[in-house]
């Protein structure tokens, strides 16, 4: 799929860099991609070498394939040198990780903490493992301190200058414009009490079955008072 939420990496505030405001992004990109974690969406509107280091960033932070639609589909990415570079980097990235960010859910926002507001980070889990992406784009230089409750820290990648600094069993990321990085833990799952019921037991909508999901999305938008929301 493509073009569902093709404006999920367009940032509402263009001039972010002037003003060193984190970008804002609108559409449903991420929830999108929360509800429906086994739908392949592809990104889209990224023609040419405008910004593309930040959007090819988010585009990879949320888990979006790249569509490389050039100049609306008239050229190659030969023709944008610095779109084909940045986007190499970003493949290979990727490739280094593929175990985790293939088969992993996008968890979005849960299941770990930073504390800085400036930073952009996202989680994928895959069995036993779980991967936090972070980047930034609008400030020369930033950190933050990155912790996964019950986690413990297996290894970290990066690309774009992006450094991860353990001491004391605290890990700090520090990310220069256009950073990322991954940071991967290791979390034993958490069972619940065997006396609660298994029928009782809550499931995220992001574990249950594709069409459970698509149904239970359905009967929440069709609930009196939701429907004008999302219109």
């Amino acid at each position: 799929m493509h073009g569902l939420c093709h404006q999920g990496y367009l940032a509402r505030n263009p001039d972010y860099q002037q003003k060193g405001e984190r970008p804002c992004y609108p559409g449903f990109t991420e929830w999108t991609r929360y509800i429906f974690p086994d739908v392949l969406i592809s990104d889209r509107d990224i023609r040419d070498g405008d910004d593309v280091e930040r959007r090819v960033n988010h585009a990879l932070l949320v888990g979006l394939l790249n569509d490389v639609e050039i100049y609306r589909c008239r050229r190659t990415i030969a023709e944008v040198p610095r779109y084909q570079a940045w986007l190499g980097q970003v493949k290979e990235f990727r490739d280094r990780h593929l175990d985790l960010l293939a088969p992993g859910n996008y968890r979005d926002t849960i299941g770990f903490t930073i504390d800085n507001a400036d930073v952009d980070a996202r989680a994928y889990v895959h069995g036993d493992q779980v991967g936090v992406m972070l980047t930034q784009s609008h400030l020369a230089n930033t950190t933050t301190n990155l912790e996964v409750p019950g986690g413990t820290y297996l290894t970290d990648d990066g690309f774009g200058g992006a450094k991860v600094f353990r001491a004391g069993g605290k890990v700090t990321v520090t990310l220069p414009r256009h950073g990322v990085a991954l940071v991967i833990f290791r979390r034993v799952p958490q069972r619940l009490p065997a006396h609660v019921p298994f029928s009782r037991r809550p499931r995220p909508l992001s574990a249950l079955p594709l069409g459970t999901a698509r149904l239970a999305l359905v009967r929440l938008l069709l609930q009196p008072g939701r429907r004008a929301g999302f219109q």
